[in-house]
């Protein structure tokens, strides 16, 4: 309660309980002057009236996008903003921020941040650049501004998100970045007969090697060249067992084929396409790059075009495993410019378990196909009928079987093999428990229920005498089989049984008699990062025509 208004409008304030105790004072106008209020006094009546918030008037990006709405990924783009605040007395403003934050990232990250910034004329305007990641993705841009009394944009509450502070947001742009799509003229030049453009490897091929272009052949005088970039069309599995493009990775794209300018059904990513040796005695306009040897070919991509998501998308493989272990190359000119660093795209294949082709049809005549391969499969996961779970300290014997679809390398070698683990996971007595070894494949032995992967499947089936755990308390277990193939794809089962006078299997998922032996199987496709196995080693030596 209050004992009235005094001069200068004092505020006085009692703290109950009786007897009053007066223990602070504000002055009225101090207040209102800290919340943004306008007022104004007639005798002892005050007049108040409120202001506006702040608003962020300008919030826009200065450079234009490509023709496809997008940014270039790792360029530089510079954000404009401007703010106008409404204090009665402070032309400041308490705080100004932006927060950028890339879709699928758990947090947001500071682009910007100014404390106490002065707002001459109650307007205040700034840019700022930010550097967009490497990696192709949609970014998000949250800006917010507070004045001198704390106050944001409240029209905006509907676009609160979870930032290092928890406030409204002024204004939200969104955009898209994506690779920058190299044009003829890009990392690698085109060979012009000039020392400049010959290019040096450090072990893709045999030196020197040129970018090719229409005025190249081979020592048949058959043009290798088929447009300045090759774009791949993706299979899964092969066309012949009748495999079909990707629909979820492939475009409708112009492209330069065998017959000029034709839309073709591929793959966004391109391919630069080099060849060698290349003989500058003989490489002349329409003549042969080398009179009786012969020619080499390579696709390649610059290492930082590719992200763990293509890896998917185009090969099927274990992302990590292939981007740390697939052999990198440097290529420069023959003067010493570098050109970067870069994949071949038959190791990008085959280290993800596929292939790759150069083979023109008619869906893709730029002559460069991909074939993805599946995780392995477990087909079978069961508990032994002979197996006693009456009690503990009795072995518990399972049998599996399945498939791997490893496609031979480009050297021919059959990597025809998986590593098992059987581990315990859930128990009294044998978790951490593991029975670990390698199984030869049948590549001769086809999976019916997948003739599209029939030209690189192999079976597998478990050692009799060694998949087996022995618990050694009662109590309910489960053991979890792990097949990895020779590319580092991980496929998990799991089985569940009981030890004690009324055990037995367990019930399979959604049902099923208890004592039953037919034991539903959970398979779950990881991407597990594990050590090669040592006799493979990584491929360094390159002698296909891809």
């Amino acid at each position: 309660m209050t004992n009235g208004l005094r001069d200068n409008y004092t505020y006085y304030w009692f703290q109950p309980p009786y007897p009053k105790t007066g223990f602070g004072q504000y002055k009225f106008s101090d207040l209102l002057d800290v919340a943004g209020y306008e007022y104004s006094t007639s005798g002892n009546t005050i007049y108040i009236s409120n202001t506006s918030n702040p608003k962020v008037t300008k919030f826009n990006i200065v450079e234009q996008p490509t023709t496809t709405g997008c940014y270039p990924s790792s360029s530089t783009i510079t954000i404009e903003f401007e703010v106008e605040e409404y204090m009665p007395i402070s032309n400041k403003l308490h705080n100004v921020q932006i927060f950028g934050w890339w879709d699928g990232e758990d947090n947001p990250f500071l682009i910007y941040s100014k404390s106490d910034v002065n707002a001459s004329g109650g307007r205040f305007s700034d840019k700022v650049t930010v550097e967009l990641a490497t990696l192709p993705g949609t970014l998000k841009l949250f800006m917010r501004a507070y004045d001198g009394a704390y106050r944001v944009d409240q029209d905006s509450k509907a676009q609160n998100i979870s930032l290092p502070v928890a406030y409204p947001i002024a204004e939200k742009l969104v955009i898209c970045s994506e690779l920058d799509t190299p044009s003829d003229g890009g990392s690698i030049p085109m060979y012009d007969w000039t020392i400049e453009t010959l290019l040096y490897t450090d072990g893709l091929g045999t030196d020197p090697l040129a970018r090719s272009n229409s005025q190249m052949a081979n020592h048949q005088g058959q043009r290798p060249w088929f447009g300045p970039l090759r774009y791949p069309t993706i299979y899964h599995g092969h066309v012949d067992d009748g495999a079909t493009p990707l629909q979820d990775v492939n475009n409708n794209y112009n492209v330069e084929g065998r017959y000029g300018m034709h839309t073709a059904f591929i793959y966004k990513k391109p391919f630069y396409y080099i060849m060698g040796p290349v003989d500058v005695d003989f490489a002349t306009p329409y003549g042969p790059v080398h009179p009786s040897v012969e020619t080499e070919t390579y696709n390649v991509q610059l290492v930082s075009m590719f992200s763990e998501k293509d890896i998917e998308d185009m090969f099927n493989g274990n992302p990590k495993y292939v981007l740390d272990e697939t052999p990198k190359y440097k290529i420069e000119t023959q003067t010493g410019k570098p050109l970067g660093t870069y994949y071949y795209i038959r190791d990008l294949a085959a280290y993800s378990g596929g292939e790759a082709s150069n083979n023109c049809t008619a869906i893709n005549d730029t002559c460069l196909e991909i074939y993805r391969t599946d995780y392995p499969d477990i087909t079978t996961f069961t508990l032994r009928n002979t197996n006693d779970y009456s009690a503990p300290n009795k072995p518990i014997f399972m049998d599996f079987s399945g498939f791997e679809y490893v496609a031979d390398n480009r050297f021919g070698e059959v990597r025809n093999f998986v590593d098992y683990t059987l581990e315990g996971v859930e128990g009294p007595s044998i978790v951490g428990q593991k029975v670990e070894g390698r199984l030869i494949t049948n590549k001769a032995i086809d999976n019916a229920e997948k003739p599209h992967m029939n030209r690189y499947d192999g079976s597998y089936i478990s050692p009799s005498a060694l998949t087996k755990v022995t618990p050694t308390a009662e109590g309910t277990y489960k053991v979890q089989l792990t097949i990895t193939d020779a590319v580092m794809r991980t496929t998990t089962a799991t089985i569940t049984f009981t030890i004690g006078p009324n055990g037995g299997p367990g019930a399979p998922d959604g049902g099923g008699e208890y004592g039953s032996c037919a034991v539903n199987i959970t398979t779950n496709a990881t991407q597990t990062i594990q050590s090669s196995p040592a006799d493979i080693s990584p491929v360094f030596e390159i002698s296909s025509i891809i």
